[in-house]
């Protein structure tokens, strides 16, 4: 079974990234666990996308995440 053409026409780019984002930050505080429920089914079915495609060992799938520490910042800058 050979990859289908949305994913082997950006196999140069996947080679210089070797991950896939999944959502824009899902896990944000504002968003208030909107995006929660389907943020790790939508990641494992991208996964399981490349997987099948048989690129699962090279590219991985991951979840863009914003660590919001507000302490990490000094105020004065």
């Amino acid at each position: 079974m050979s990859a289908p053409a949305e994913i082997t026409s950006g196999m140069f780019f996947f080679l210089l990234h070797p991950y896939v984002a999944v959502g824009n930050e899902p896990f944000l505080k504002a968003y208030r666990g909107k995006f929660t429920s389907s943020a790790l089914p939508a990641l494992k079915n991208i996964q399981k996308a490349l997987d099948a495609a048989g690129l699962g060992s090279e590219i991985k799938a991951t979840v863009p995440c914003y660590l919001q520490l507000p302490w990490l910042f000094s105020a004065s800058i």
